[in-house]
């Protein structure tokens, strides 16, 4: 229903204007490839920072984990030698 809706705002703009359908430009050949090649390390620092927060998260817990481990009172027959 709301594809519906979006398709009958859809305005038909017409044939592009003449004069700006003769300044079209094609990228350059190495274009695409140091695009290609900007996100690409955009996505691994990305990555690379969601695995620094996530490593550090998993160490504070299992740090705070192991403080509160020994400070509950041992279970009978447990620590006993």
């Amino acid at each position: 229903m709301a594809d519906q809706q979006d398709d009958d705002f859809v305005e038909d703009m017409g044939e592009p204007i003449d004069a700006l359908r003769d300044l079209s430009v094609d990228p350059s050949d190495g274009f695409l490839g140091r695009l290609r090649n900007t996100l690409r390390r955009r996505d691994l620092s990305s990555q690379v920072a969601t695995l620094s927060w996530t490593g550090f998260g998993a160490v504070a817990l299992e740090f705070f984990r192991m403080i509160f481990s020994m400070l509950e009172p041992p279970v009978d027959g447990e620590g006993e030698d």
